[in-house]
């Protein structure tokens, strides 16, 4: 019985060392064959573990001439060469379980990687085993260092992965390696692609989010866009719908930026027109800041609001220009047509801008032409004037009461005065009107009217010197512009009417109290004149030839008597006497373009004596004081030609109590 239980035990064992010799021998033959070395000649070193382990002498041991070996040392031959094989084998196997890892989740992730390889690289990649398989395996061995038991066991567990005959991915050979790297560098490369792409878009759609704000997106789609980061798998879907969602929001907004670029410009137009003030621009712009929806209404109010203010202002603005163009309209004395036309034009206008426009460009029109003719209106203003003096003085003169008044004198040296500043300022006056006029019609090509004639006919017509260049001077003085002058503009036949209140520019007391020299040969008026002689003395109880038309008379005198018409004989050009036989002819006429010829010898003459028809005349009380006589009959009859076209000047001497 326990030989039999010996027998037993003895093949039982026996079984078992066959049985573990014939799973080392085909699992080293594996290794050896993954290793790329299946001969054993740079696994293992010894030839004759080498020769056991792949010749398979060891069956037929019992036929050998040699010395037979037991199981026992068939069994540690076989061990040694398993140790010797692991030692090559485990290294390479770790190192291309890592990177099998690595291949197997970048396409486990971004499946599309594999798009761009070869057939031969994608045949590769289809033989991989799962990605969990690869980590277990690679978990396991990096437990801890195995020994030949935990070892063998581990090859027995996964042999089907590790030396399956349809299974060639664990080749452990180097150029096997070395592709194996390669294809996954070149997935690495493109799943850094897909990701570097899929936040690039995210990124760009959720800072577009941030200016719409959020209410804009859907939930869905704010929630794919803020989880892209633990996507398990990016494929091209995966980018085309991120794509598409971007796309979505930035042409939103684009929209908004349109929107709110072209509200934003119409609310700094108005903002400008309407003196905005800054502090009020910046916290508005601060606050509204983004495109939201509420952003764009809160702008949109502010326009609206702008806009009403705006067409407040503009109706005033237009209103005040109405006014200002019927100002001009009356002071440049416009048509009627060309009103009318004007209106109506008004009337057609499309809208309040093109009405704005259409008052501009009348008030640009009439503020040059006013510009333009204001030195003319000046003068003609200037002669209105004087004009007004003139008239003054000639109906002062004709009434004698004031002769008669406690302050006579005042007002006979307020009538010279006035005399004198007439004959001063009335030939300049008109010289320079000559001037402007002459610039004017030359610069403008208009014609400058009054009354239906042409002012430089007028003015040439009293033939004073003025300046035959007409661009004497470049600056033209700057004059206040006169509201009571027009100027009729006529667009037609460019010609330019100067209106007055009075008839005439130039009227006939003016020209009554100009000098004779401007107005003897040239006045169209009949103005009755005494020809001009020197000024020295006289000799005493000689008449003066320029008798004025008021005069002072002696104290011994005779009944005056009122002159009648002055014949025609007296009215003759000014004659001056000879200085002496080297100066010119004793009767040289003088013209108004002559210059003047004066005597450099003195005439003795006697004390000034008044006339003997003279109707006023000085007595002398006994108490020394002088006294004017007025002799006041007949004074009116039948000398009306005399008071009305007779100059009037008075003498006045210096009266000494």
């Amino acid at each position: 019985m326990i030989l039999q239980e010996s027998l037993t035990d003895a093949e039982d064992n026996l079984e078992a060392v066959l049985k573990y010799v014939e799973t080392q021998q085909r699992l080293v033959r594996g290794m050896l064959f993954s290793l790329g070395d299946p001969h054993g000649i740079s696994s293992i070193s010894d030839l004759f573990i080498r020769n056991s382990v792949l010749l398979n002498e060891w069956k037929n041991m019992s036929s050998s001439p040699r010395k037979s070996r037991t199981l026992l040392v068939q069994k540690d031959i076989f061990q040694r060469a398993a140790n010797e094989v692991y030692s090559k084998y485990i290294p390479n196997l770790k190192r291309v379980l890592l990177q099998l890892i690595k291949l197997s989740t970048i396409i486990a992730k971004f499946p599309d990687t594999i798009q761009s390889l070869k057939n031969k690289e994608k045949n590769i990649i289809s033989i991989i085993p799962e990605t969990s398989l690869l980590i277990d395996m690679s978990n396991m061995l990096d437990l801890q260092k195995l020994n030949h038991e935990q070892f063998l066991f581990f090859i027995e567990k996964y042999e089907s992965s590790l030396f399956g005959t349809s299974n060639q991915i664990f080749i452990l050979t180097e150029p096997h390696f070395e592709n194996v790297c390669h294809i996954t560098r070149v997935c690495k490369k493109k799943a850094q692609y897909f990701s570097l792409k899929l936040k690039s878009i995210t990124e760009s759609t959720l800072a577009l989010i941030g200016v719409l704000g959020e209410t804009e997106i859907k939930p869905s789609d704010l929630n794919f866009l803020r989880t892209y980061h633990s996507f398990k798998v990016i494929d091209n879907s995966t980018l085309d719908k991120a794509l598409e969602m971007f796309e979505r929001i930035q042409n939103l907004y684009y929209h908004r930026c349109e929107q709110r670029g072209v509200l934003l410009k119409k609310c700094v137009a108005l903002w400008n027109k309407l003196n905005t003030t800054e502090d009020h621009i910046s916290n508005f712009l601060k606050t509204n800041s983004r495109l939201t929806s509420k952003d764009l209404d809160a702008i949109s109010t502010e326009f609206q609001r702008l806009t009403q203010i705006d067409i407040k202002c503009t109706t005033i603005l237009l209103r005040e220009k109405m006014e200002e163009i019927q100002i001009l309209w009356s002071r440049l004395d416009i048509k009627h047509s060309y009103r009318k036309q004007f209106l109506k034009s008004i009337e057609n206008s499309k809208d309040v801008n093109s009405t704005l426009d259409l008052y501009n460009s009348e008030l640009k029109a009439l503020r040059r032409k006013i510009t333009t003719f204001d030195p003319i209106m000046n003068c003609v203003k200037e002669l209105q004037i004087l004009n007004k003096e003139a008239v003054h003085v000639e109906e002062s003169s004709k009434h004698s009461e004031r002769l008669t008044s406690r302050n006579y004198y005042k007002i006979l040296k307020k009538e010279e005065n006035l005399r004198n500043k007439i004959k001063k300022r009335a030939p300049k006056i008109i010289r320079e009107l000559g001037n402007n006029l002459r610039r004017t019609e030359i610069n403008s090509g208009e014609t400058v009217t009054f009354a239906g004639q042409r002012i430089m006919d007028i003015v040439h017509h009293l033939d004073l010197p003025f300046d035959e260049n007409p661009n004497h001077s470049s600056k033209v003085l700057l004059h206040t512009p006169r509201r009571s002058t027009k100027c009729i503009c006529n667009d037609t036949n460019n010609t330019v009417e100067v209106s007055q209140n009075s008839n005439s520019i130039i009227g006939r007391s003016l020209l009554k109290l100009m000098s004779p020299v401007n107005t003897a040969l040239l006045s169209p008026f009949k103005i009755n004149k005494f020809s001009l002689t020197s000024r020295n003395p006289k000799p005493f109880g000689e008449k003066s030839e320029g008798q004025q038309a008021f005069s002072l008379s002696s104290p011994i005198k005779q009944k005056p008597k009122i002159p009648t018409d002055i014949p025609k004989s007296f009215i003759k050009p000014l004659i001056i006497r000879p200085i002496n036989s080297n100066i010119g002819d004793a009767n040289t006429l003088i013209s108004p373009r002559t210059p003047f010829k004066f005597n450099n010898e003195f005439n003795l003459h006697s004390p000034y004596r008044e006339p003997e028809n003279s109707k006023y005349f000085f007595t002398k009380s006994p108490e020394g004081k002088v006294k004017l006589e007025i002799f006041w009959e007949d004074l009116h009859d039948g000398n009306e030609d005399f008071c009305d076209s007779t100059d009037v000047s008075i003498v006045s001497e210096t009266c000494v109590n």
